[in-house]
């Protein structure tokens, strides 16, 4: 999950339709050619936002950084 329209929604729908619904963030560093650290595909925030529709709607949320 992105905590973004899509995912949230996808989440929302298939737990509607009585889904057990487990919400997962996996945010995969790249290394930037201009630099030695990671860059990062998402934020903190975007994990968080994430965590946030998940804890609403009442399912499992996991992040995997």
């Amino acid at each position: 999950m992105s905590g973004g329209v899509d995912s949230s929604t996808t989440a929302w729908l298939l737990k509607e339709k009585g889904y057990e619904v487990i919400g997962a963030t996996m945010c995969i560093g790249t290394m930037d050619s201009t630099s030695s650290g990671p860059v990062r595909c998402c934020s903190l925030a975007d994990i968080e936002e994430a965590r946030r529709v998940a804890f609403n709607w009442g399912f499992l949320f996991m992040s995997f950084i």
